[in-house]
């Protein structure tokens, strides 16, 4: 797909759709020849065409999404190390959100001393994996009997 940098004619065109956190943005294009589309902007301020629509490109973030929380949850059944769960979810779906998944299928709030709030996310790694590992322990000992 084609990536430009952006003008400032093609920014008036724009209406942000989804964040996709660091400053990069699913958009729509309103004006113009491309109107309707759906374009990846990144942070540093260039644009990526993504070739379809919005229904077209949300359908199939959906289906990925899906099919992600599916290889999730197949995996912790299966009795996945967090490691094997990780490495799947970054060869099959080029995610790095496996804990995020695993967290959500558990029903575990994330505590705010380790991953922030919504408006001032935490990003460490080092401290928030054991935390994931944690997770999938105890869910596994209350639902892997």
């Amino acid at each position: 797909h084609k990536t430009s940098y952006l003008d400032e004619n093609y920014l008036s065109g724009l209406v942000s759709v989804a964040a996709q956190g660091c400053g990069h943005e699913v958009c729509l294009v309103t004006s113009g020849e491309k109107a309707g589309q759906a374009v990846y902007i990144s942070g540093d301020g260039y644009a990526t065409e993504t070739g379809r629509n919005l229904l077209e490109y949300y359908g199939e973030w959906l289906e990925n999404q899906l099919d992600k929380f599916e290889t999730v949850r197949r995996l912790m059944l299966a009795a996945a190390s967090y490691e094997e769960i990780d490495e799947q979810v970054r060869e099959n779906f080029d995610s790095y959100d496996a804990g995020d998944v695993i967290s959500s299928i558990a029903d575990a709030e994330k505590p705010v001393e380790l991953f922030g709030t919504r408006h001032h996310k935490i990003y460490h790694g080092a401290v928030q994996l054991p935390w994931y590992e944690k997770v999938l322990r105890q869910w596994r000992e209350s639902n892997l009997q």
